[in-house]
């Protein structure tokens, strides 16, 4: 089950866990799905000051598309992680007018 509706995240295994007054809780893990790269998609390596929002909108021409660049590189965790000499994949606009 995922976190909501798109997310690349969803609830894996549910562990029980105790706390040093002894009172069990539980957890629920999260785990990344891997989404596909597209056909098409370029790879693109990180430079300074690129942001998936900067990329989105040099790409797409909407910088509001940076989920799309987000969703198949599943590596960033959050798009603030971007770091100059990361590699990461750019898919065609094709693919991010159709989600």
């Amino acid at each position: 089950m995922g976190l909501y509706r798109g997310s690349r995240l969803r609830f894996s295994d549910m562990l029980q866990v105790e706390d040093r007054d002894g009172d069990i809780h539980r957890v629920f893990v999260l785990q990344e799905t891997t989404a596909a790269v597209p056909d098409g998609s370029l790879p693109y390596t990180v430079k300074a000051r690129d942001t998936m929002e900067s990329l989105a909108f040099k790409h797409y021409g909407d910088a509001n598309k940076w989920y799309v660049i987000a969703w198949v590189n599943p590596q960033v965790f959050w798009p603030l992680d971007l770091e100059p000499g990361m590699l990461i994949y750019i898919p065609p606009k094709s693919y991010a007018a159709s989600v």
